[in-house]
C-alpha cells in the first residue's frame, strides 16, 4: 500500500510537472503569437508610410499642372503669380487713366473754340479822336446800295434817312464828306464811316468783283442806335453802339 501511495504521489507530481510545463508553453506561445502580431501590425504600419508619400506627390503634382504657369517641375508658387497680375492690372488701370484725360483734354479744346467762333470777333476799343488803319471789303455798287437811318449826327456827319422811312430833311443830303454809310470789315467789324466813295483813292475805275481797300479811319464818336441796310431795296436791320469816322487815304488791295 505504501508502494502504491509513492506512486501515485509520484504520479500526480509529474501530472503537476506536465500542466505547469503546458501552462507555460500556451504562455510562451501566447507571448510569441503576441509578439509575432505586434510586428505584423509594426510591418503593416511601416508599409502604409511610403504608401501614402506617392499619393502626396501625386496629388501635388496634379495640382501645380492644374495651375497656370506651371512648369515641368511643378507648380509655379502664388505668391509669385499674384505681382503678374497686380502689374498688369495696374498698367491697365493707368492707361484707362491716360485715355480720359486726353479724351477730356479734346473735348474740352473743341468746345472753347466752339465758343470762341460763335461770339463772333471781339469788338474794338476805339475812343473818339482815335486813327487805325482799316481794310473794308467792297462790291463797287456799295455807293449806292449801302445806306443807314438815324435822327442823330456824328461830328456833322448823318445818315442818309432819319429814320426807315423819311429821308435826312436836316441839311444837305448829297456831300459824301458827311453821308454816314455801314461798312464790313474783312475780319467782321461794323462801322459807320463818311468820305470814302470821294477819297481820290476810289475815283478811278474799279473792280467788278468784290475787292477790298485799305483805308485810315478817324473815329468820331458812336451811334447808339441806327437802321442799315446792305441793299437799296432790301430789309433795315437795327443796331446799336456802332463806331463812326471819317475815312482818308483808300488804296486797292491788289
Amino acid at each position: 500500500m505504501a508502494e502504491k501511495n509513492d506512486h501515485d504521489d509520484e504520479k500526480d507530481e509529474k501530472d503537476e510537472d506536465g500542466e505547469e510545463e503546458e501552462v507555460k508553453e500556451k504562455a510562451s506561445t501566447a507571448a510569441a503569437k503576441d509578439d509575432a502580431d505586434e510586428g505584423d501590425e509594426d510591418d503593416e504600419e511601416e508599409e502604409a508610410k511610403p504608401a501614402a508619400k506617392p499619393v502626396a506627390k501625386v496629388t501635388a503634382a496634379k495640382a501645380g499642372a492644374a495651375r497656370p504657369g506651371a512648369s515641368k517641375r511643378g507648380a509655379v508658387p502664388l505668391a509669385k503669380a499674384r505681382p503678374v497680375a497686380a502689374r498688369k492690372g495696374g498698367s491697365l488701370g493707368k492707361s484707362m487713366i491716360l485715355f480720359v484725360v486726353i479724351v477730356g483734354g479734346l473735348a474740352a479744346a473743341f468746345a472753347l473754340l466752339g465758343t470762341e467762333s460763335s461770339s463772333g470777333p471781339a469788338a474794338p476799343k476805339w475812343k473818339t479822336g482815335d486813327v487805325t488803319d482799316l481794310e473794308l471789303t467792297l462790291v463797287a455798287d456799295d455807293k449806292k446800295n449801302l445806306g443807314c437811318a438815324s435822327s442823330d449826327d456824328i461830328a456833322g456827319a448823318h445818315c442818309a434817312f432819319e429814320d426807315k422811312t423819311k429821308p435826312w430833311s436836316k441839311g444837305d443830303n448829297a456831300d459824301d464828306k458827311k453821308l454816314l454809310k455801314p461798312y464790313t470789315t474783312v475780319d467782321h467789324v461794323q462801322v459807320l464811316a463818311s468820305g470814302l466813295w470821294s477819297d481820290p483813292g476810289m475815283t478811278g475805275t474799279l473792280p467788278t468783283v468784290r475787292f477790298s481797300v485799305k483805308c485810315k479811319y478817324k473815329v468820331e464818336g458812336k451811334m447808339k442806335t441806327a437802321a442799315i441796310r446792305w441793299n437799296g431795296d432790301g430789309p433795315w436791320y437795327d443796331s446799336k453802339d456802332l463806331y463812326s469816322g471819317s475815312i482818308s487815304g483808300c488804296k486797292l488791295v491788289q
